[in-house]
């Protein structure tokens, strides 16, 4: 699968004025059902076209617009390589395709921002986590969000110890100590098996502090869960050695190379799933107290607005629900339309979602039904 961060948001948003097609569909990874994941990208792409061109766009200049999304097509090695959904953007910064853990509705939206309400659960963290999965001969990464779990590959991450940086020399030191302890005599044997634990124990840690830095960059600027999967005498260690300040203090403890993704997904949610319907309660409570008190608003306009000038500490967005309209940055004027045709119209749900988590708020999706007063947005505002 392919990280998502608040990086790739931004790289998103910062293009040139121009329309911007958001693709998204489930995709299989495994099985017969794979042979549908391009026809069905295909059918998406075509749509995407002919929306464009309800826009204005000629169809050869539609068809040249996507035509780095159609040359993923004949590529077999990215068909092959999927995970539960698919997400392609396209705008006049380029084409990026993210292939996520969670299963997406299809989807095909033309706008002049790109449509990013479906990533939020990866940039908030609600319901996000990772999984460590930690052993002297293997290490695997995994990503894991309330109903999926996929592997995730980072670059320049060893795969084992005997693959970390400066191990040769590390095993030269412990041979060294070994010999001299064994030349001192009687009275240090003693000590040799102590020194012996001592140098293993030093070697692990030394390691562990190569994962952890190797982490740092896919972990930069995220404060999602991380859990740890390993034999009860590792896990410490690597507390010793870690960096990162959201490790869960309790860890999957086992062979973690004799646990499939699905166990380790299974045994790491059943650790983080009350903290994040914690937060979320937390949150949901602390609306209900503010209201009248205006710091709590269910007012679309006021939300918009106040999520754009980093006023929300917590927003409240219904699932597969549009704000159609337009926000003027200067004046802080909404303007709420009933459908999304006409020049700068977006979805302003979309856009409060965003703006809120680039100003270090949390968004929550929910289900139309579970939102507070049936509305379709609404924020806890911090002033």
């Amino acid at each position: 699968m392919d990280v998502f961060t608040k990086d790739d948001l931004k790289s998103l948003l910062d293009h040139e004025p121009g329309w911007c097609v958001s693709l998204y569909l489930p995709t299989h990874r495994t099985g017969p059902e794979t042979e549908q994941n391009p026809i069905r990208f295909k059918n998406l792409v075509q749509k995407a076209q002919d929306l464009l061109m309800e826009k204005g766009m000629r169809r050869s200049e539609a068809s040249a617009y996507l035509a780095e999304a159609s040359a993923l097509l004949p590529n077999d090695d990215f068909w092959r390589n999927q995970s539960d959904g698919l997400a392609v953007f396209v705008s006049p910064a380029g084409t990026q395709a993210y292939r996520m853990p969670v299963r997406f509705e299809d989807l095909v939206t033309v706008s002049g921002s790109c449509h990013l309400k479906p990533l939020v659960p990866f940039l908030t963290g609600d319901g996000r986590f990772y999984i460590l999965a930690l052993s002297q001969k293997s290490l695997r990464v995994l990503a894991g969000s309330r109903d999926s779990v996929a592997e995730v590959e980072v670059e320049g991450l060893p795969g084992s110890m005997a693959e970390a940086p400066g191990y040769e020399n590390i095993e030269r030191q412990l041979q060294w100590h070994t010999q001299t302890s064994q030349r001192r005599g009687e009275r240090a044997a003693v000590f040799h098996g102590q020194a012996v634990e001592d140098d293993a124990k030093s070697r692990i840690r030394h390691y562990f502090q190569i994962v952890d830095r190797g982490m740092q960059e896919l972990l930069a600027g995220q404060n999602i869960p991380l859990v740890l999967a390993g034999v009860e005498y590792l896990l410490p260690i690597y507390a010793e050695a870690n960096s990162y300040p959201h490790l869960l203090a309790e860890g999957v403890t086992g062979n973690p190379e004799e646990l499939s993704a699905q166990e380790l997904h299974r045994r790491a949610w059943a650790l983080v799933e009350p903290d994040f319907d914690k937060a979320r309660e937390e949150a949901l409570a602390k609306y209900q107290a503010m209201i009248g008190t205006g710091l709590a608003s269910a007012d679309p306009r006021q939300v918009i607005a106040g999520a754009y000038y980093g006023k929300v500490e917590s927003l409240f967005f219904a699932i597969n629900c549009h704000v159609w309209g337009r926000f003027d940055p200067d004046s802080g004027e909404v303007e709420l339309l009933e459908s999304g045709e006409g020049e700068g119209v977006e979805d302003l749900s979309d856009f409060a979602v965003v703006r809120t988590i680039l100003n270090q708020g949390s968004a929550y999706p929910v289900a139309q039904e579970g939102m507070p007063e049936q509305c379709t947005l609404a924020a806890v505002f911090r002033y």
